[in-house]
């Protein structure tokens, strides 16, 4: 059975959704080679559970946590040239094989000042894709894949369902709206006008939750002479916030929250200087993994009509994931 799904495939984590919202499925955009190691325990805790892998074109990853753990060689690409890669199709498949869809209509994001690289990805993930998940064959096909600007994300998941219906009437979605979409690489301010782009209130700046993750990472190197990489950084605020060098447990949150401040004072500049005070907008969305540490920021900037969405490292993909659900693929108009 074909399904609908909405794909994020973040710098930071990989978001999939199907069913309109009611399938989840979050890992860190990780990968890594896979190589034979031998599966012994020191006998003394929990059995060692196994870590996911997938192999594609000859090679076999380890994903998310596990790459990081398992493997001497990681990727985890910070640049527009991941769109289309063989590393973003594998995240891809991925994300798929582990809500267990066989074929899909996907929608997906880009940040604005990446547009142009589109049928790029398109061309990288349709098609038949031969893979081994944990070791088993598996065929996935994308039949097709409609990207959209990566912050219509959250207007979708603000006014459509999870039947991909309208929840507001007619005056308020024609109204004009901005999204502030702070993601790991990349952070999006958008306007929608009429339910269209508008392009004056529109701009992408290369400033992300990465860029905080790596001024933490050189405040470490410099305190304690260790190098921890940013996709482990993320790893670890995602699971309580701390890491271990040496015998000292480090709690990274001060840090982050230092670095996420400044990074907040840059967002609102540009911001501001795009929108002025907000005031031709119905509201002012805030979205994407970075909302959760800067919104308050944000917030305080347009104090009349911004609003932090709930869960917003998800919206994106919950509103590609509604969005997919209307009748938007060429599978549709040719039922």
């Amino acid at each position: 059975m074909t399904q609908r799904v909405g794909v994020d495939i973040g710098f930071m984590d990989c978001k999939a959704i199907a069913d309109g919202g009611a399938t989840v499925d979050v890992f860190p955009a990780v990968l890594g080679l896979a190589e034979s190691s031998a599966r012994v325990g020191v006998g003394l805790g929990k059995r060692r559970t196994r870590a996911q892998r997938i192999e594609y074109e000859g090679r076999t990853y380890f994903l998310g946590e596990d790459a990081l753990t398992e493997s001497r060689m990681t990727a985890n690409r910070q640049d527009a040239g991941r769109i289309g890669s063989v590393e973003e199709r594998v995240l891809m498949l991925a994300s798929l094989s582990r809500l267990k869809v066989d074929e899909a209509l996907i929608v997906t994001g880009l940040p604005v000042m990446w547009w142009d690289h589109r049928r790029r990805l398109v061309r990288s993930w349709v098609g038949r894709h031969e893979i081994a998940w944990n070791g088993k064959p598996r065929t996935i096909t994308v039949h097709e894949v409609r990207p959209v600007w990566q912050p219509f994300g959250s207007f979708y998941a603000r006014f459509l369902d999870q039947e991909g219906k309208a929840t507001a009437d007619d005056a308020t979605m024609m109204a004009g709206f901005g999204v502030v979409d702070v993601g790991g690489n990349t952070t999006d301010l958008s306007g929608i006008v009429k339910l269209r782009p508008f392009s004056k209130w529109s701009r992408g700046v290369q400033l992300g939750v990465g860029n905080a993750l790596e001024a933490v990472s050189a405040d470490l190197e410099e305190k304690y002479g260790v190098h921890r990489p940013v996709a482990e950084l993320s790893v670890a605020m995602r699971n309580g916030g701390t890491i271990a060098i040496y015998r000292e447990t480090v709690d990274l949150r001060p840090l982050v929250e230092a670095r996420m401040q400044a990074l907040a004072d840059e967002v609102v500049s540009v911001s501001s200087r795009l929108w002025g005070q907000a005031d031709r907008f119905h509201t002012v969305l805030v979205s994407s993994g970075g909302a959760a540490l800067m919104g308050k920021a944000l917030v305080r900037a347009f104090p009349h009509n911004a609003e932090v969405l709930p869960n917003p490292g998800l919206a994106n993909a919950l509103g590609f994931a509604r969005f997919a659900q209307r009748r938007i693929f060429k599978a549709d108009r040719a039922g």
